[in-house]
C-alpha cells in the first residue's frame, strides 16, 4: 500500500520504499520488541525466538495472548510463497503438542539468552498481563489461564498473492483455523523508518460450521500432562466414568479442548473443563438452596458466581471435597429434579 507525506504547500509526495538487506531479521527484531504490531494494538507476551521443533526446524516467534493462546508467527520478506501455508500449519501442529513443562523449558531458554529472569511461561505472561490489582504471583495466573489451549497463526509478509490469500481465507472461514495474513511495508520519511501494517486476512471471524468431534478434543493423556495438581490428574477420566455409571447414568459428550457436556435425556445438566489447578464448572440453573449449599460447602466460595446466561452459576472444583459437593448436587438432582 503506498504511503504519502503531506508537504508544507499542501501537496502529497510518495514515501520512498526503504530497502534493508537483512529485512527479515530486522522485522523479527521489530515484532519481538513490539508484538502489538500484529493485531492492531493487542498486547502479546513473546516467550520464544527461533525455537527449534522436534523436526529440526526453526520457528520465528512464539507469544501468548491474554487468554493464554499461543501465537505462532512466521515472517517473510517479499511475497509470501505458497509453501508458507504448510510451513505455518506444521509449526502450529507442533506447538499444539507442547505441554506446560515444554512451554516453560522454551521460555527459560529464551530468557537465558536475554537475561530476562523468566523461569516459566507464566512469569513471562505476567510481565505483560499482571494479575488482579497488580498481583505478580505466578500461581495466581496459573489458576486463571489455560496456556496453549489453542493456537493463533500469523504469516507476515510484504505482499500476498491472490492464491495464497484465498487459501488462507478458506482455512479461516470454512475450517475455523485462527490464521492471519499481515502485510507490511517499510518506508522512509525525514530520515525515520515508517512501518505500514495491515491485515489482509484476519478480520473475518473464524468459523467452525461442523459439530466438534473427538479429533477436536484434548486427549485424557494430554490433559493429565497439562494440569498441575494430583487431584486433577486422578479426576480426569475417573469423573467421566462416575457420571456415566449409576446412580446418575448421564451422557458425557466431549467438545473442543477439555470441554465436557453432561446431558440427561438430551438436556444439558452441566458443563466443565480442566484448567491447570481446578475444574471449571457451569450449571445452567440452580435453586436458591443449591446456591446456598455451594457457597457454604465449596473450598472457594468466592468463586461461586453468576453464569453468563440464564439463572445458572459457575464455580471451581479444586479438591476431593469440592468434587464430592458437586457429585452430591448431581445425585440430588437426579433423585429430585430442580
Amino acid at each position: 500500500m503506498p504511503i504519502y507525506r503531506r508537504l508544507g504547500d499542501g501537496t502529497f509526495v510518495l514515501l520512498p520504499h526503504k530497502p534493508f538487506s537483512d529485512l527479515e531479521k530486522r522485522l523479527e527484531d521489530w515484532v519481538e520488541a513490539n508484538p502489538n504490531l500484529l493485531f492492531e494494538g493487542e498486547d502479546l507476551a513473546v516467550f520464544a525466538r527461533q525455537p527449534r521443533n522436534e523436526h529440526g526446524k526453526f520457528l520465528d516467534l512464539l507469544a501468548v495472548d491474554r487468554a493464554g493462546a499461543v501465537v505462532v508467527v512466521e515472517l517473510k520478506r517479499g511475497e509470501a510463497p505458497r509453501d508458507v501455508i504448510a510451513q505455518a500449519l506444521e509449526y502450529a501442529a507442533w506447538v499444539d503438542t507442547l505441554g506446560q513443562e515444554q512451554l516453560d523449558e522454551i521460555t527459560r531458554s529464551y530468557s537465558a539468552q536475554r537475561n530476562l529472569g523468566f523461569q516459566s511461561v507464566v512469569v513471562c505472561y505476567l510481565k505483560t498481563f499482571p494479575g488482579p490489582e497488580g498481583d505478580q504471583e505466578a500461581e495466581t495466573a496459573a489458576t486463571r489461564v489455560t496456556f496453549n489451549n489453542r493456537q493463533r497463526i500469523v504469516i507476515m509478509a510484504e505482499s500476498f498473492g491472490a492464491d495464497v490469500e484465498q487459501t488462507l481465507r478458506y482455512l479461516r472461514t470454512q475450517f475455523g483455523v485462527d490464521i492471519y495474513a499481515i502485510q507490511f511495508g517499510v518506508h522512509e520519511a525525514g530520515g525515520e523508518t515508517v512501518l505500514d501494517v495491515r491485515a489482509v486476512v484476519g478480520r473475518e471471524a473464524p468459523s467452525r460450521p461442523r459439530r466438534p468431534t473427538v479429533s477436536d478434543s484434548e486427549s485424557e493423556e494430554k490433559t493429565r500432562e497439562r494440569v498441575k495438581t494430583d487431584f486433577l490428574k486422578q479426576t480426569i477420566g475417573n469423573f467421566d466414568r462416575w457420571l456415566e455409571g449409576p446412580p446418575c447414568t448421564f451422557e458425557v459428550r466431549r467438545g473442543t479442548g477439555s470441554d465436557h457436556y453432561v446431558l440427561k435425556d438430551g438436556s444439558r445438566w452441566a458443563y466443565f473443563y480442566y484448567a491447570q489447578a481446578w475444574m471449571y464448572v457451569s450449571l445452567p440453573q440452580v435453586s436458591e438452596q443449591e446456591l446456598q449449599n455451594l457457597q457454604t460447602d465449596l473450598s472457594k466460595p468466592g468463586e461461586v458466581r453468576p453464569a453468563a446466561v440464564s439463572t445458572g452459576v459457575r464455580f471451581h472444583v479444586a479438591n476431593d471435597h469440592d468434587l464430592e459437593v458437586f457429585k452430591n448436587l448431581l445425585v440430588r438432582r437426579v433423585e429430585a429434579p430442580v
